[in-house]
């Protein structure tokens, strides 16, 4: 069985994320959204509410399923059986960062295959649709309805709190 990574903070997961899940589902027999942590970001959602989230996201591709991690990419791979691990780039910025991290995991005896972003998709990302979702902005077109909901009850109570 071939079974590929697609790793990602996903704060929130968007209709990119999920292009590219799709189509990484249409090349390998398996593939695990990986929501991860990073120590040196900071996050709307808690790492639960983002696995949350993409586990209610992938719930309709049948080889898809969602998982969290907080540690190396390389060794969440190593310890699950994962062959590849799958990058979406939406311009040169992500592929110049992308190259970086792949040539790393490399070394650790993780593949990496990259995917281009969907055409019409190249510029979302989870910053623009927080962006969004902060000014009160619709953003409908960018992401599930459970993913809409939940940022505007997150930005409901964040605007709560500082009252």
């Amino acid at each position: 069985m071939k079974r590929a990574l697609v790793p990602g903070s996903f704060d929130p997961i968007t209709l990119g994320h999920i292009s590219l899940i799709k189509r990484a589902a249409e090349l390998f027999d398996e593939v695990v959204v990986c929501v991860m942590q990073n120590a040196e970001k900071t996050y709307l959602f808690t790492l639960d509410e983002r696995c949350a989230l993409a586990r209610d996201a992938v719930s309709g591709i049948e080889n898809a399923r969602a998982d969290k991690w907080d540690g190396m990419l390389w060794k969440y791979a190593a310890n699950n059986g994962v062959c590849a691990v799958v990058k979406g780039i939406r311009g040169g910025a992500d592929l110049e960062y992308e190259l970086a991290q792949a040539g790393f995991n490399a070394g650790k005896g993780v593949e990496t295959v990259f995917l281009p972003a969907e055409k019409g998709l190249e510029g979302l990302s989870s910053t623009y649709v927080r962006s969004l979702a902060a000014k009160g902005e619709d953003i409908s077109a960018f992401v599930t309805k459970k993913t809409a909901s939940a940022l505007r009850k997150k930005y409901k109570n964040l605007l709560e709190d500082k009252k």
